[in-house]
C-alpha cells in the first residue's frame, strides 16, 4: 500500500512517519521544515498545481492529510491564509484524492 502523508513535520507527522515507514511505501511532505525521511517531498499545500503533481505522480492509495496552519492566534489574524490553508487546500486534496480514486483520511 502507498500512502502520501501531508504535514509530515508537525507533531502527527513525524510519530506517523516512524510508525509506518517500515511497513508501507510512505512519502511525507513537508513545507518549511525538511525532513529527514527518504521520501521526503517539500510542498505548498494552498498551491493547487503543485498539489496535483504530486499526488498524480505519486498516486496513493491513502492521503493522511495531517498539514494545517496550527497557530490560532496568528489565525485570527491572519484570517485568509487560515482559510486558504486549513480549508481551501483541504477542500483540493479531496477532490484530487477522489479523481485518482485514492481514500483520505483527514
Amino acid at each position: 500500500m502507498k500512502i502520501l502523508l501531508t504535514g509530515g513535520s508537525g507533531l502527527f507527522g513525524q510519530a506517523f512517519i516512524d510508525l509506518v515507514k517500515k511497513t508501507y511505501e510512505l512519502y511525507a511532505t513537508y513545507n518549511q521544515n525538511p525532513l529527514n525521511f527518504e521520501n521526503a517531498l517539500q510542498l505548498d499545500i494552498t498551491d493547487v498545481e503543485q498539489v496535483k503533481k504530486v499526488i498524480e505522480k505519486i498516486k496513493p492509495d491513502v492521503i493522511v492529510h495531517s498539514a494545517a496552519f496550527t497557530n490560532v492566534d496568528k489565525c485570527e489574524i491572519e484570517k485568509e491564509k487560515a482559510y486558504e490553508t486549513n480549508a481551501k487546500a483541504t477542500e483540493n486534496i479531496a477532490k484530487i484524492a477522489d479523481k485518482i480514486n485514492s481514500k483520505l483520511i483527514y
